[in-house]
C-alpha cells in the first residue's frame, strides 16, 4: 500500500479585486487542484495562482492538493481571504465644542474596522463616526478615513478641513433693586459677542459688560453669551439666573405675649427668598413673616426692623418699631379654712396694683400681697387667678389656681366585730371630702371609702374609734369616739367515726362559758363540755357538724361545716376466677357509703376504687385466698367471707416443621397438665400426654391452621393463638434458558402452586426473586453456566429442579474503519473463542476466516456505506455490532 503525497502549504495575499494564492512545490506531485469557493479547478504544475474579477470587501475560501498519475495528497484545510475593501466617503465633519470635532462616513461593504487620520495622527474604530477630544479652540483640522479587514487596508478618503468653536466665554452678573450689571472675560479670535437677555438676543460689540436697566426689584432674569467671530463662534454659555434686590418689608404686628418674648409679623415681599430681623441691633435670619423672639428681659422696651433678602441680596430696613415686653407674671398660692380661703403672691418689680378673679369675677385689690376669701361654705372648691398691672404695661394672667374649703365632720354609722381579730366600720360621706382618716386606738390609717375593716387585732377586746374627713384644703374635726368589743375565738372542731357513731372534740376557749353545736342542722346548746358522741346512726352515712363558742356579753363565730361519715359495711365477692395462669379477677357488690375498697389475696393487701380487681404476676396453677373490705373518709369496714381461686395452667408454644405432604407439631411439657388438645383446621382432638404430632396426608403447598392447650383434672390452660404453616412447595422446571448477550443469561420456570418465591442457582451462586424469570448480567463471554431453581414458601424450601447448562454468545467486535475515494478498510480486535466472521456490508454478508481487518475495493467516491459485524465459531456466535456509516473520499 502507498502513502499519499505531502499535503502542500496554501497563503494567499490581497488586493481590492484579486487574491494571490502561492504554496511550495511538493516532491512527486505532477500537478495541483484548487478549490476555490467550492469549485475545484487543475492549475497544472505551478505554484503560484491568481483568482481574479473579485467584488472589493468581499470573503472567499481555498484549499489545495498535489496530484500525481496514481496518488494524491490531503486536501489542504481551508484558507479564507478577503479582498480589499473600498473607500469611504466623509458624510459630516463638524466641530459642536471648541476642543473637539466629529467626524461620520458611509459604511463600506467586507470591512471590520476603520483608520481615521486627523492632522497626520491614525487612530482606528470599528464604528462609522469618531468624536477626538483634547483639540486646540478655533483650530482647522485635516481628516481622512479609510476601510480596512483581514485582506488589508483601503484607500484613503477625500481630505476635510474642520475648524474647533470659539472658547466659550464664563458669564457672571450684580444686582441692584433695578438692574443687573452681567461681565466676561475676552475669548481669543473673537471679535463680537451676543448676549440673551430673558429669551431676547441682542449684539454687545466686543464689550467685556452689559448692564441690564428698568427692572423691577425681587424679580429673576435668565441671561446667555456666546463669541463670534467672521468665521466662527462659541457654544453658548449655560442659563445665568439672577435676581434683582427685593423691596422694603412692612411691620404689621409687634407684641408681647409673655414677659420674657415678643412676636413680630410683617407683610410678604415678592421675589424674596428669607428676611432679617433686627431687635435692638441684633440680627438673625428668618424665612417665613413671622418671629417670635424669646429670652427677653421683662416690662422692656425693643426696637425692631426687618428686611427682605435673595440671591441678588439684601433689601432695605423697615421703619423700626418699638414694643415693650409684659410685666413679669405673679406666683399665686392659697391657705384653706373651714369657711374661707387666703391668697398670697410676691411683689412683682414695676407693678403698681393687682387684679383677682375669684370664681369668674375679676377685682382690683390694690397694692397689696395677699387677699382673703371669705362667707365660703364647708368643704367647696373655689378657682383663683392674679396679674399684675402698671400704668402702661401688666403682665399674664396666673394658670388658675384651685382650692377647697376644709370638710365637715364625719359621723359613725355602724362599728361591728364579725370575727375574733377584726372590726368593720362605717360612716356616711362628707361633702367635698377626698378622703378619710381613721383612728383605732389610737393609731391612724387613711382610706378613700366610708368603710374599713382592721384585722389583726386581739379577740374578745374593747377597741375604741374615731374617724375624720379630709380635702385638698386640709383635715376636718374628728368624729364622736365610738367603742367595739371584738368577738370570742372560733372553736377548732374535730371527729373521729365508728360504724354507728361520730365523737366530736374541741379545746376550750378562753373568755368562753357555753358551747353551741349544730348536728346535721339541728342546734343544741352542750353547756362547757369540750366533747359530744352523736349516736344510733347508719353505717356508711355522711354527717355535717359546727360548732360555736358564748359567754355572757359575746360570742365567736360559728365554724366551718366539719363532714364525717361512719364507717361502711362488709362487702360480699360476686366472682373469683382466673383467665390466665398468672391472673385472676375478683369482682364484688358495691357497698353504700364507700369511697374505695381493700382487696387481700394471700396476705398481701391492696387498694382499689371500682368493684373489680384483676390481679396478675401469680404463679401459674395456684390456689389464692381472696377478701374484700370498703373504707371511706370515717375508716375501714369488716373483711367479707373469704374466697378461694385457682390460676390457669400455663398456656403451652405451638410451633411445627414442613414437608411436602404433612406438618409435625410440637410443644414443651406443661407443669401440672396431664394430657393435651389440638385443633387441627378446626377440627379438636384429645393427643393424650403426648408434646408431639404429625399432620399427615396433606398436598403441597397447602396452608394449614392449629391450636393447642394443656389440661388436667381440675384446671386447664388457654389456648394458644393460631400457628398457620404450609406444606413445602412442588418443584419447579426450567422451561428456556438462552442468552441474548456476551454478558448475560435468560431463565425462565413454570410457576409451582403455593410457593411465595424462588431460588436461582447459576454456577453455585444462588440468589432470590419473586418472578418465575431471571436475567443475570456481569458473566463471562462465551462461557457455560449451569442453572437450577426451587421454589419455597412459609414452610421452606422445595426441590432442586434437573440442572440446565447454557453458554453466553461470543463477544460483538467493535468496528474501526478507513477510507479511500474507492476503498473502505474496515479493523477490529480478535474476540476470544472467535473462529471467523462475518460483515453486513450495505445489505451483502461476507464470511470470513480468523482475520482482524478486511479491505472493501471498487467503491463509489464520496458515498456512505453501511457495514456492521459478528464473531462465530462451531457453536456459537455474538449479536452484530453496531452499523458503522463509513463515506468513501471525493
Amino acid at each position: 500500500m502507498k502513502t499519499l503525497l505531502a499535503t502542500p502549504t496554501l497563503s494567499g495575499a490581497s488586493d481590492s479585486d484579486s487574491i494571490t494564492l502561492s504554496w511550495a512545490a511538493i516532491a512527486g506531485a505532477a500537478s495541483y487542484e484548487l478549490e476555490l469557493d467550492g469549485v475545484v479547478i487543475n492549475v497544472g504544475d505551478v505554484t503560484t495562482y491568481i483568482h481574479a474579477g473579485l467584488n472589493v470587501g468581499t470573503q472567499h475560501s481555498y484549499k489545495l492538493r498535489a496530484l500525481s498519475e496514481d496518488n494524491n495528497s490531503l486536501w489542504t484545510a481551508a484558507l479564507t481571504r478577503w479582498t480589499l475593501p473600498s473607500t469611504p466617503v466623509i458624510s459630516q465633519a463638524v466641530s459642536s465644542a471648541s476642543s473637539s470635532i466629529t467626524v461620520q462616513w458611509t459604511a463600506v461593504t467586507g470591512t471590520s474596522g476603520y483608520d481615521v487620520e486627523i492632522n497626520g495622527a491614525v487612530s482606528g474604530t470599528s464604528n462609522t463616526t469618531l468624536t477626538r477630544t483634547g483639540l486646540t479652540a478655533n483650530t482647522e483640522y485635516t481628516v481622512r478615513v479609510r476601510s480596512k479587514n483581514a485582506g488589508g487596508v483601503g484607500e484613503w478618503s477625500q481630505p476635510v478641513v474642520v475648524k474647533t468653536l470659539l472658547t466659550t466665554p464664563v458669564l457672571s452678573g450684580a444686582s441692584s433693586s433695578d438692574a443687573i450689571t452681567l461681565n466676561w472675560s475676552a475669548i481669543a479670535g473673537a471679535t463680537s459677542y451676543e448676549l440673551e437677555l430673558d429669551g431676547t438676543v441682542i449684539a454687545v460689540g466686543d464689550e467685556v459688560s452689559y448692564t441690564h436697566s428698568g427692572l423691577a426689584a425681587g424679580t429673576q432674569h435668565n441671561y446667555k453669551l456666546r463669541a463670534l467671530s467672521e468665521d466662527n463662534a462659541s457654544l453658548w454659555t449655560a442659563a445665568l439666573t439672577r435676581w434683582t434686590i427685593p423691596g422694603m418689608p412692612v411691620i404689621s404686628e409687634a407684641v408681647s405675649n409673655t414677659s420674657t418674648a415678643i412676636t413680630v409679623k410683617w407683610a410678604s415681599v415678592a421675589g424674596t427668598n428669607g428676611y432679617d430681623v433686627e431687635i435692638n441691633g441684633a440680627v438673625s435670619s428668618n424665612t417665613s413673616t413671622t418671629l417670635n423672639k424669646t429670652g427677653l428681659t421683662t416690662n422692656t422696651d425693643y426696637t425692631v426692623r426687618v428686611r427682605s433678602k435673595n440671591a441678588g441680596g439684601t433689601g432695605e430696613w423697615s421703619q423700626p418699631v418699638v414694643v415693650k415686653t409684659l410685666l413679669a407674671t405673679p406666683t399665686l398660692s392659697g391657705a384653706s379654712d373651714s369657711d374661707s380661703i387666703t391668697l398670697n403672691w410676691a411683689a412683682i418689680t414695676g407693678a403698681s396694683s393687682y387684679e383677682l378673679e375669684l370664681d369668674g369675677v375679676v377685682i382690683n385689690v390694690g397694692d397689696v400681697t395677699t387677699y382673703i376669701h371669705t362667707g365660703l361654705n364647708v368643704g367647696t372648691q373655689h378657682s383663683y387667678k392674679l396679674r399684675a398691672i402698671s400704668e402702661d404695661n401688666n403682665s399674664l394672667w396666673t394658670a388658675a389656681l384651685t382650692r377647697w374649703t376644709l370638710p365637715g365632720t364625719a359621723s359613725i354609722s355602724e362599728a361591728v366585730s364579725n370575727a375574733s381579730n377584726s372590726i368593720t366600720l362605717k360612716w356616711a360621706a362628707v361633702t367635698g371630702s377626698s378622703g378619710y382618716d381613721v383612728e383605732v386606738n389610737g393609731a391612724v390609717s387613711s382610706v378613700n371609702n366610708t368603710t374599713l375593716t382592721r384585722t389583726g387585732l386581739t379577740a374578745n377586746t374593747e377597741y375604741t374609734v374615731r374617724v375624720r374627713s379630709k380635702n385638698a384644703g386640709g383635715v376636718g374635726e374628728w368624729s364622736q369616739p365610738v367603742v367595739v368589743k371584738t368577738l370570742l375565738t372560733t372553736p377548732v372542731l374535730s371527729g373521729a367515726s365508728s360504724s354507728d357513731a361520730i365523737t366530736l372534740n374541741w379545746s376550750a376557749i378562753a373568755g368562753a362559758t357555753s358551747y353551741e353545736l349544730e348536728l346535721d342542722g339541728t342546734v343544741i346548746a352542750v353547756g362547757d363540755e369540750v366533747s359530744y358522741t352523736h349516736s344510733g346512726l347508719a353505717a356508711g352515712t355522711q354527717h355535717n357538724y359546727k360548732l360555736r363558742a358564748l359567754s355572757k356579753d359575746n360570742a365567736s363565730l360559728w365554724t366551718a361545716a366539719l363532714t364525717r361519715w361512719t364507717i361502711p359495711g362488709m362487702p360480699v365477692i360476686s366472682e373469683a376466677v382466673s383467665n390466665t395462669s398468672t391472673t385472676i379477677t375478683v369482682k364484688w357488690a358495691a357497698v353504700t357509703g364507700t369511697n374505695g375498697y381493700d382487696v387481700e389475696i394471700n396476705g398481701a393487701v391492696s387498694s382499689n376504687t371500682s368493684t373489680t380487681l384483676n390481679k396478675t404476676g401469680l404463679t401459674t396453677n395456684t390456689d389464692y385466698t381472696v377478701r374484700v373490705r370498703s373504707k371511706n373518709a370515717g375508716g375501714t369496714g369488716e373483711w367479707s367471707q373469704p374466697v378461694v381461686v385457682k390460676t390457669l395452667l400455663i398456656t403451652p408454644v405451638l410451633n411445627g416443621t414442613s414437608a411436602n405432604d404433612s406438618i409435625t407439631l410440637n410443644w414443651a411439657a406443661i407443669t401440672g397438665a396431664s394430657s393435651y388438645e389440638l385443633e387441627l383446621d378446626g377440627v379438636v382432638t384429645n393427643v393424650g400426654d403426648v408434646t408431639s404430632y404429625t399432620h399427615t396426608g396433606l398436598g403441597a403447598g397447602t396452608q394449614h391452621s392449629y391450636k393447642l392447650r394443656a389440661l388436667n383434672e381440675n384446671n386447664n390452660s388457654l389456648w394458644t393463638a393460631a400457628l398457620t404453616r404450609w406444606t413445602l412447595p412442588g418443584t419447579a422446571a426450567i422451561s428456556e434458558a438462552v442468552s441474548n448477550a456476551s454478558n448475560s443469561i435468560t431463565l425462565k420456570w413454570a410457576a409451582v402452586t403455593g410457593s411465595s418465591g424462588y431460588d436461582v442457582e447459576v454456577n453455585g451462586a444462588v440468589s432470590s426473586v419473586n418472578n418465575t424469570t431471571l436475567t443475570r448480567t456481569g458473566l463471562t463471554a462465551n462461557t457455560e453456566y449451569t442453572v437450577r431453581v426451587r421454589s419455597k414458601n412459609a414452610g421452606g424450601v422445595g426441590e432442586w429442579s434437573q440442572p440446565v447448562v447454557v453458554k453466553t454468545l461470543l463477544a460483538t467486535p467493535v468496528l474501526t474503519a478507513t477510507a479511500t475515494s474507492s476503498s473502505i478498510t474496515v479493523n477490529w480486535a480478535a474476540i476470544p473463542g472467535a473462529e471467523g466472521y462475518e460483515i453486513d456490508f450495505n445489505g451483502t454478508i461476507i464470511h470470513t476466516e480468523d482475520i482482524s481487518s478486511y479491505t472493501f475495493d471498487g467503491l463509489a467516491p464520496n458515498t456512505i456505506y453501511k457495514i456492521t459485524i459478528r464473531s462465530v465459531s462451531s457453536d456459537n456466535e455474538s449479536t452484530w455490532s453496531k452499523v458503522l456509516n463509513q463515506r468513501t473520499a471525493r
